[in-house]
């Protein structure tokens, strides 16, 4: 008996483990719960789909409760009918109309319910309202959606509300990429043409949605899912008065829903018969036509739909090269303890965020969503697991901001008994992966004690991140749990605590917290080696002391009225942001794990959904352990909702900006513009926005001037921001750092207004320049191959890089052809090439106005020799020598080595251009302040093809700082 029931265990185990890595398909968990009553399956059906479901019932609601009824019933609505889907590959755009159907019956219904109204009051502050019109444009969207031929229907669901790729919906609906590609591309133009005579863009309405994704409900509660799919399983199997445990309201919107798809289903049917009928009837009268007037018939014209597609950006680079290839990538590898044994059941998960430490102040409100990683696979019987990913999937973060982001994720193996291993997804593209785990080290045993040596009970130990050697990138995991990982929950009546799952030969970082004591944090370090006679590390008594209370409350300036959901952060920089607090829906905050001094600094950031801007506060000491009290009155700001765009192709660029008003704004000197009162710059100026998954930019400006500056991390280049002569005389002229700062950059939109009841939404144009295609020529007139280029793909901001010559800007050609970037009609640039092996040298000065190919030819190039002595005759060694052209643009000429003289004090220089008048300046000894001159004696000095020209002793003056 025991033995059957644990071989049911163990099938109902297999069973869950084939639901959760996603191989089913739509239509066999279909299959499943029809036939099988498999709740199982019916919870992976909505856990796939809720977060579709979820968005389109809040769209359309704009309410917590309504719009979760919507979303139960919605599913209750799939579970009665699931049996009438024909196309069950189909699912998503079969649940978004079924969604929608169910939110509007919803929003009917709640209108007819007036307690709903004094309901709706009631939760209408705990929920900030958005922007009418915003809302109108997600309603839109959907109305739209649910009218579109099927065939459109699904791929647009797919991609452009689901995010899917390309690939995916392919392999989903079981077409060709390229058929996906067309029927995407149709779909969008029909909804175009739909929306504009709304006088809406698509763009727009897609802009809106993106914006609530922002203020819409968080990712699906496990609880949700498991309720709606019991629930399902009784709404399918029994009948209406016997589903105990589901809301009658549920119910009744699921059945009115149901029912009106029937008789849907019916008059569609009832119209198809008498079509056909009508067709029978007109068929006979036709053929009695066509026998007497014997006409050919005309040719069947294409219907709108079949039309090719124009593809107007062809060809042309995107915005983010991972996603435009929306490739699938397979993680394979082995999973091992540290004698390279395999390890079964060991968890695999993917983890891509690098930690915050050291990006408190640029990185915000992204910081206020707490992260999770994502499980991947179990390793097998031979420790091996396989899990795919979309690099859609990672998020931009402070550390990954690069092309091909992905690859700094980390895939994470644990089990318990060791420590945990990890690598770098990049490594994946080497092959199999092998993840060792570290040796399972004995437990660290601890107890905290308060300043008077009596144990403090309740606190607890928390991991913040876990290190195995010295690479910020590699080493550190900021993976804050895993399988295996045990801390106990809270310190015991003697103060004392148990720690596990860390691994040998580790240092972890962590911090010691409980609601009575400071926050403390301390480094643990697994590579010492315990007491043998002892099973545990003995860490010790950890002291901690007291903390400060700091309680207040926070509300809008322009109303008064309490603000929810605003996080409080104590001395943000010291605590790592672990000393925080949110409002509740009275504005109210406690903010508890600061210890007692002199001084407190707040730090207060409100979600971008509530249009509140961000500010810091300090307050001193009160006698003893009296808490204080910092209330605060946020200012409303400017919304703001807009993309990076590239000018020639019109996609969205994917990068990161940074905004701060300007020094005419009067704000601007005022203590919660700035960090502190009189410093430079603001607050704003040092925070980082990037873009969500639709390319949409959302954050929260100062009333009056200000400047939002752009930079494109990946992808193809850009020409640096140029202000217009009318803007730099209002706004930016004076304004600290700004007058060099813009052209690091490479678009800006300058924002001056105080309507901060509407959201503002634009573009920033990113502009690419001109590009010339050329080719190299030798002396004899034959093509010159394997040369090295510099300046091809110059941006005014490597002029800042101290290694710029050698790191950025030297590339190898392969041929004779080469291709010029980024060319700007309203500066010239010096593009320079050399082959070392033949001693040639070229160089063309390009404007960006060039109609042709461009045809540099190569000539020998030239030399210099000499000897630098000084007053007294003494050669001067180790001096280097930097040779220049002042007459040629930036980036100037590429110097072939570091040229220095040697202990007689000669130089040999070579790379000189024939013809063209060069300069040689003199690097002394940095160290000793030393500074080197020959006055006119190495200025102006011009050879020619092949030439090598001695210039003799040069006299240099020694000047000493």
């Amino acid at each position: 008996m025991a033995h059957a029931q644990l071989n049911a265990v163990l099938g109902q185990l297999r069973q869950l483990s084939v639901l959760a890595d996603g191989s089913l398909t739509d239509a066999q968990l279909l299959e499943r719960f029809l036939h099988q009553q498999d709740e199982a399956a019916f919870a992976t059906l909505v856990k796939r789909h809720g977060p579709l479901v979820q968005k389109v019932c809040w769209r359309v609601l704009h309410h917590v409760q309504d719009a979760e009824d919507a979303f139960q019933a919605t599913f209750l609505v799939l579970a009665r009918n699931m049996a009438s889907i024909r196309k069950r590959e189909t699912l998503a755009s079969w649940l978004h109309g079924a969604a929608y159907r169910t939110a509007l019956r919803a929003k009917r219904d709640a209108g007819r319910r007036q307690y709903h109204e004094r309901e709706f009051q009631r939760m209408h502050h705990k929920q900030p309202p958005l922007d009418e019109a915003w809302c109108e444009l997600q309603a839109v969207l959907d109305e739209e959606t649910a009218n579109l031929p099927e065939k459109y229907r699904i791929v647009f669901v797919l991609c452009c509300l689901e995010s899917k790729s390309k690939p995916e919906a392919a392999t989903l609906l079981g077409l060709k990429e390229g058929t996906v590609s067309s029927r995407l591309a149709h779909a969008r133009k029909l909804m175009q043409q739909r929306l504009t005579r709304r006088g809406l863009t698509l763009s727009a309405v897609l802009g809106a949605v993106a914006l609530s994704e922002t203020t819409s409900p968080a990712a699906l509660p496990a609880l949700l899912v498991r309720a709606t799919a019991k629930a399902a399983l009784t709404f399918r199997t029994q009948a209406v008065e016997a589903t105990v445990g589901i809301s009658p309201r549920i119910i009744a919107l699921a059945e009115g829903v149901s029912k009106t798809m029937t008789i849907a289903k019916f008059k569609s049917l009832t119209i198809l018969v008498l079509t056909l009928t009508s067709l029978t009837v007109a068929a006979g009268v036709l053929a009695q036509r066509e026998a007497v007037l014997q006409e050919p018939s005309a040719p069947r014209s294409l219907q709108a739909h079949e039309k090719p597609v124009s593809k107007r950006n062809a060809g042309k680079p995107s915005a983010n090269r991972d996603e435009a290839k929306a490739e699938m990538l397979t993680v394979v590898g082995r999973v091992v303890d540290p004698q390279g044994k395999p390890v079964a059941g060991a968890d695999v998960t993917l983890w891509w965020h690098l930690g915050y430490e050291g990006y408190y102040r640029m990185w915000h409100p992204r910081t206020l969503k707490p992260l999770h990683p994502r499980l991947g696979a179990v390793s097998d019987d031979e420790g091996r697991f396989r899990f795919t990913f979309s690099p859609s999937e990672i998020d931009d973060g402070p550390m990954n901001m690069w092309e091909g982001r992905w690859k700094s994720a980390q895939v994470v193996a644990a089990a318990k008994g060791y420590g945990p291993g990890w690598a770098l997804a990049e490594d994946i593209r080497k092959g199999e992966l092998t993840i060792p785990l570290a040796e399972s080290n004995v437990p660290i045993k601890g107890r905290i004690v308060d300043l008077q040596g009596r144990p403090v009970a309740g606190a607890r130990v928390r991991v913040i991140r876990l290190e195995r050697g010295g690479d910020f990138i590699k080493d550190f995991l900021w993976q804050t749990y895993w399988t295996g990982l045990s801390v106990k929950a809270a310190t015991d009546e003697a103060g004392t605590f148990t720690l596990t799952g860390l691994g040998a030969g580790r240092k972890a970082l962590v911090v010691f917290e409980g609601p009575t004591i400071a926050q403390q944090f301390a480094s643990l370090d697994t590579s010492v080696k315990a007491d043998k006679e002892k099973s545990y590390f003995p860490l010790g008594d950890v002291v901690v002391k007291p903390t400060k209370y700091i309680v207040g409350t926070i509300r809008a300036k322009d109303t008064g009225k309490p603000l929810a959901g605003v996080v409080v952060y104590g001395e943000e920089d010291a605590f790592r942001r672990e000393v925080r607090s949110v409002t509740d829906q009275n504005g109210r905050y406690r903010l508890v794990g600061l210890p007692k001094a002199e001084r407190y600094k707040l730090t207060v950031y409100c979600p971008e959904s509530q249009s509140y801007l961000a500010t810091f506060k300090q307050r001193a000491d009160t006698e003893g352990l009296k808490p204080i009290t910092a209330d605060f009155e946020l200012r409303r700001g400017i919304p703001l909702a807009f993309r990076m765009i590239d000018k020639e192709t019109r996609q969205p660029v994917r990068g990161t900006v940074q905004y701060t008003p300007l020094q005419s704004n009067p704000l601007y000197h005022e203590a919660e513009a700035e960090w502190e009162a009189g410093l430079c710059p603001t607050r704003e100026f040092e925070r980082i926005h990037m873009p969500d998954a639709a390319g949409v930019f959302h954050l929260v400006a100062y009333p009056g001037p200000g400047i939002v500056t752009a930079w494109a991390k990946y992808g193809r280049p850009y020409l640096p921001a140029r202000p217009t002569p009318a803007e730099t005389e209002r706004y930016i002229k004076g304004t600290f750092m700004l007058g060099g700062f813009l052209e690091l950059s490479e678009g800006y939109r300058v924002v001056d207004t105080d309507k901060s009841d509407k959201l503002l939404t634009f573009d920033i144009e990113l502009d690419p320049g001109r590009t010339v295609k050329g080719s190299l020529l030798g002396p004899d007139s034959k093509p010159v191959q394997g040369a090295t280029a510099y300046g091809l793909n110059y941006h005014p901001s490597n002029r800042r890089d101290v290694d710029y010559s050698s790191q950025h800007e030297r590339r190898q050609l392969q041929s004779a052809d080469f291709t010029v970037d980024r060319l700007d009609a309203r500066e010239a640039r010096t593009i320079s090439f050399f082959h070392r092996d033949r001693k040639l040298i070229g160089h063309s000065v390009m404007r960006g106005d060039e109609n042709r190919s461009l045809m540099v030819r190569m000539e020998p190039w030239g030399a210099l020799t000499g000897s630098l002595v000084d007053e007294q005759g003494t050669p001067l060694a180790d001096v280097r020598v930097n040779l220049r052209v002042p007459s040629l643009p930036e980036p100037g000429l590429v110097m072939l080595q570091e040229f220095r003289t040697d202990k007689e004090g000669r130089f040999h220089i070579e790379g000189l251009v024939p013809d063209l008048k060069h300069e040689l300046t003199l690097n002394g000894d940095a160290a000793k302040k030393v500074i080197l001159s020959a006055g006119d004696r190495l200025k102006e000095l011009s050879v020619r093809a092949g030439e090598v020209k001695d210039l003799g002793d040069v006299l240099v003056k020694r000047d000493d700082k």
